[in-house]
C-alpha cells in the first residue's frame, strides 16, 4: 500500500536519508535533484536517490547493476565501493567512484543517458588516492580531484586524465583530508575536503583560490562544518557537497551519525541536509547540525509512502542488495508472487530508525537438514543476529567476532513467520506458524555489538564503515533455495 500526505510543513527533519546512507553526492538538473551513496560490499553498487525538495527523497535504482562493471567477490567488508560523485555535463550522467580492492584501489567512472542507467561499463582512471569527485569549469575544461587536495585534468569524454595530478591544498593539517568538491562561485574556485577520518572527529574545511590551480587560501572560519558538540544528537558531520536550487539558495548534503546508548551510531552514517550561508567576505559556512530546520524554498513533494510485502512490489525492492555479487541462482526476486528465492545469500535492505518492526515469512519447510535461513539483522559477515529453522528446529544465533552461540532453540517445523522489534538498541525476536500466535525466542538482546564502533574496537579490530541492515539470510551446503513468501517492515514511534 503506497500512503502519500500532501500537507507543506514549514520545516524538515534531519537526516533526509535515515538509515546507512554515508558519502553523499547530490546534483540538480533543472528542477529535480539525484543523490549517490557508497554501498561498500553490497550489490548492486551506489545508491540512487530522486527528490523535487531536498527533503523527500526516493530510491531510484543502483548505478553498477551487472557482474561485468562490479565485481565484489574478492572484497572485504567495509571494502567495495567507496565515495561516489554524480554530477550532470553534456547530456550525462557522470559517475566517479573508487573501488577498493585486496591490492588497490582503483578511481573509475561510468555515464549513462539517464539517472537511473543503464550506465556504462567502467572506465579506470588511476589507482591513485581515492574519493574522486568531477569539477567541470565555465570554459569547457573537466577535472578529478581526489583525497589529499589533488587535481588533474579530465579529457572531454572522460576516458582518460591528462597532465600529471598536482596536490592544489593539503588541507588545514588534520588527519585524512578526503571526499573533495570544487565549486565556482563569485570568480572563486572553492575546494571543500573532509578531515579528521570517519569518527568523532570529523569535520569539513574550505579554501579558496582565484585559479583552479591554486594557490589557496584556508577559509578563516574553518571548520565550516562540525558537530555542535559533545552531547549534541548530530555527530560525525562531514563529506559535504554543495548543490544551488533553481529558486537561488544554496545548500548542502553531508554525512553524519546519530549516536544510540553511548557512542553507537549502529544505523551508520547518514545523509543531512544543510544550509549554507555566505560571508560578506565571500566565504560560506554551514548552518550548525539540526534534527529540524527550516526547509528549502522549493515546493514540497512528499515521497510515497510503502507498506505492506516489500517483496511484492519492484518499487519497494530497489533499496534491497546483496552481500557481495550473488552468483546463478542465490538470489531471484518473482514480484508477481512476491516471493524471493534465496540460496548462500544474504539479502538485506537499510532500517531507517533505531526502533522498527521487520516480518519475514518462509512459507515451505527446509529440506535438508543442514540448511539454515531466515531472519537477518546484520553489521558483518561475523556480526549478526540470525533468526530461522535449522534441522527440525528454530534457532536464534548471535555471530560476534570469533563466536557463534545459539541463545535459544525451539522444536520447528513448517511454515515460518519471523519478527524482530527493537527498541533503541534491544532487540526481541519472536516466531509464528500462521501469523496470528505468537512466541518470543529468546530474552531481549543488547544490540550495540553490532553497531560499527563496537565492531572497529572488537576482539578482531575489524574496519567497519557501514551500518545496520536488516533481511533474509540461507546458509545450505549442498546449496538449498529458500523460498521467502513476505517480508514487511514498519517504523516505530520514536525511531
Amino acid at each position: 500500500m503506497v500512503s502519500q500526505n500532501r500537507e507543506a510543513p514549514r520545516s524538515y527533519r534531519n537526516p533526509v536519508r535515515p538509515g546507512d546512507f554515508p558519502d553523499p553526492s547530490v546534483v540538480r538538473v533543472g528542477e529535480d535533484y539525484y543523490l549517490a551513496n557508497s554501498t561498500f560490499q553490497y550489490f548492486p553498487g551506489i545508491i540512487l536517490s530522486h527528490s523535487r525538495d531536498l527533503v523527500n527523497w526516493r530510491t531510484i535504482g543502483h548505478v553498477l547493476t551487472r557482474n561485468s562493471q562490479l565485481d565484489l567477490g574478492p572484497s572485504a567488508d567495509s571494502a567495495g565501493i567507496w565515495a561516489p560523485d554524480i554530477s550532470w555535463h553534456d547530456g550525462r550522467f557522470w559517475v566517479a567512484y573508487t573501488l577498493q580492492t585486496p591490492t588497490a584501489g582503483l578511481n573509475c567512472l561510468v555515464w549513462a543517458e539517464r539517472p537511473e542507467g543503464p550506465y556504462s561499463e567502467p572506465v579506470i582512471l588511476n589507482r591513485k588516492s581515492i574519493d574522486p569527485s568531477i569539477f567541470n569549469d565555465d570554459d569547457g575544461r573537466r577535472y578529478l580531484a581526489t583525497a589529499y587536495g589533488t587535481l588533474q585534468e579530465l579529457a572531454a569524454d572522460g576516458t582518460r586524465l591528462l597532465g600529471e595530478p598536482r596536490q592544489v591544498w593539503p588541507g588545514t593539517g588534520n588527519r585524512c583530508p578526503e571526499g573533495p568538491h570544487l565549486v565556482k562561485v563569485r570568480g572563486y574556485y572553492y575546494f571543500m575536503m573532509a578531515e579528521g577520518g570517519t569518527g568523532y572527529d570529523h569535520t569539513e574545511v574550505l579554501a579558496r583560490s582565484r585559479a583552479i590551480w591554486g594557490p589557496y587560501e584556508p577559509c578563516p572560519y574553518n571548520p565550516v562544518l562540525k558537530p555542535a558538540g559533545p552531547g549534541h544528537p548530530i555527530q560525525k558531520t562531514g563529506h559535504a557537497k554543495l548543490v544551488l536550487t533553481q529558486r537561488g539558495e544554496w545548500w548542502c548534503v553531508y554525512l553524519g551519525g546519530r549516536p544510540y546508548g553511548g557512542k553507537f551510531c549502529s544505523l551508520g552514517r547518514e545523509t543531512f541536509l544543510g544550509r549554507v550561508n555566505w560571508t560578506d567576505d565571500d566565504w560560506f559556512v554551514i548552518e550548525p547540525p539540526a534534527l529540524e530546520a527550516e526547509r528549502p524554498d522549493l515546493p514540497w513533494s512528499p515521497a510515497p509512502d510503502f507498506s505492506g510485502n516489500e517483496f511484492g512490489d519492484a518499487g519497494a525492492m530497489l533499496q534491497w542488495e546483496t552481500v557481495r555479487n550473488p552468483g546463478p541462482g542465490q538470489c531471484l526476486f518473482k514480484p508477481k508472487k512476491g516471493l524471493v528465492a534465496l540460496a548462500n545469500q544474504v539479502l538485506a535492505r537499510r532500517p531507517e530508525g533505531f526502533n522498527f518492526e521487520a516480518l519475514a515469512v518462509i512459507s515451505r519447510p527446509l529440506r535438508s537438514p543442514r540448511t539454515r535461513a531466515g531472519l537477518v539483522v546484520y553489521g558483518d559477515t561475523v556480526h549478526n543476529l540470525q533468526l530461522g529453522p535449522a534441522g527440525g528446529r528454530l534457532e536464534l544465533v548471535r555471530h560476534r567476532d570469533r563466536d557463534r552461540e545459539i541463545l535459544a532453540a525451539l522444536p520447528w517445523s513448517g511454515t515460518a513467520w519471523l519478527r524482530v522489534r527493537t527498541s533503541g538498541q534491544e532487540y526481541s525476536f519472536q516466531a509464528s506458524v500462521d501469523g496470528e500466535r505468537w512466541q518470543p525466542v529468546g530474552p531481549p538482546l543488547d544490540g550495540r555489538f553490532l553497531a560499527p564502533e563496537s565492531i572497529m574496537t572488537g576482539s578482531l579490530k575489524r574496519k567497519c564503515f557501514t551500518g545496520l541492515r536488516i533481511g533474509i539470510f540461507n546458509e545450505s551446503d549442498p546449496a538449498e533455495t529458500t523460498e521467502f513468501s513476505r517480508f514487511e517492515y514498519r517504523a516505530a514511534a520514536g525511531g
